[in-house]
């Protein structure tokens, strides 16, 4: 989450007459930033470990709430928010029901992380809505803002890329500029550029949209070249990664997959109950696309769940 640190990219200038980027947050009062968050990492695992015992028993929606009461502790914990949403989907497969009314109106709170949260509960029980990836996206980066002990750019990059990926059966320019406008709030530009291509694309004529994406094409080249220089963003972490393997002479007879596969595996016997690095060598094996390295990953979460009680291994299991 630090690679989204907390220094925030000055927005794009957006004309007069360019789509409104979000025409529901006319009217609201700013989020003032520089606030710090009391959480309670401690307390939120206790819910999270009561979430876990309810999606046992396919008690989903209970699940969910306990959830979004644990986030509410521990707002910037993104394997819980990743967890979540392999909650939302059983429920779905469970037959689970779309909010209604009653739940839209359920308020948790006037704060930024609880604004947040209750749009990410609501879109939990519809996760496959544009409309609440969007409204979960802006509470994220509005979040974000204002705390200086959170790093929630993650959270809000994590479902913004859901929205890229499904913007719905009609999607209007103004909703990847809405999501556009998001991305480079948190500074991920390369994102924000790809949003203001997909507007383009859905409103050919509009000069503004040709305008702003030159403006953040600049923005990204700035932002690069200076995070080449201060070691931030993800690129540099892959970057990083690729030295790594080139560095091992053992591997390199392999394909780019085996070598992936063979410095997870390294990292994972270092230190096996690392629950990152079990994730990382799993993603690895199944990358491989082969019916053994995909009984090895139901083999390694299988254990992992025998020996932790971790929900989360079996949900990847019957993934």
């Amino acid at each position: 989450m630090a690679l989204f640190g907390k220094k925030k990219s000055k927005e794009p200038e957006v004309p007069a007459d360019a789509p409104v980027a979000d025409e529901a947050a006319a009217g609201e009062t700013p989020v003032e930033p520089g606030q710090t968050y009391d959480g309670n990492p401690r307390k939120a695992r206790r819910f999270f470990d009561h979430a876990e015992a309810a999606a046992e028993t396919r008690n989903y929606d209970y699940a969910v709430e306990l959830y979004i009461d644990g986030l509410r502790q521990d707002p910037d914990n993104m394997d819980r928010h990743e967890q979540l949403l392999e909650i939302a989907k059983h429920r779905k497969v469970a037959g689970g029901k779309k909010p209604g009314l009653k739940d839209k109106l359920k308020n948790s709170g006037g704060d930024p992380v609880s604004k947040m949260l209750d749009a990410e509960r609501l879109w939990a029980m519809d996760f496959g809505d544009p409309a609440s990836m969007r409204e979960f996206m802006k509470r994220a980066v509005e979040a974000d803002r204002a705390y200086d002990n959170l790093h929630l750019g993650e959270v809000a990059y994590w479902i913004g890329c859901m929205a890229l990926e499904m913007p719905g059966p009609k999607p209007k320019a103004k909703d990847f500029v809405q999501v556009r406008d998001h991305f480079a709030a948190v500074g991920r530009f390369d994102k924000a550029i790809e949003a203001c291509k997909r507007a383009i694309r859905l409103d050919m004529n509009n000069q503004n949209l040709l305008a702003e994406l030159k403006n953040l094409e600049a923005e990204h080249y700035s932002a690069t070249k200076t995070s080449t220089q201060e070691g931030g963003f993800r690129e540099n972490v892959a970057d990083a990664e690729q030295a790594l393997e080139s560095q091992q002479g053992n591997t390199r007879a392999l394909s780019a997959v085996d070598q992936a596969i063979a410095k997870r595996r390294a990292e994972y016997e270092e230190d096996p109950e690392d629950v990152d690095r079990l994730a990382k060598l799993v993603d690895a094996l199944l990358k491989k696309e082969e019916y053994d390295a995909e009984e090895e990953a139901i083999k390694l979460l299988g254990v992992a769940h025998e020996q932790t009680g971790q929900y989360r291994h079996k949900v990847r299991v019957g993934d």
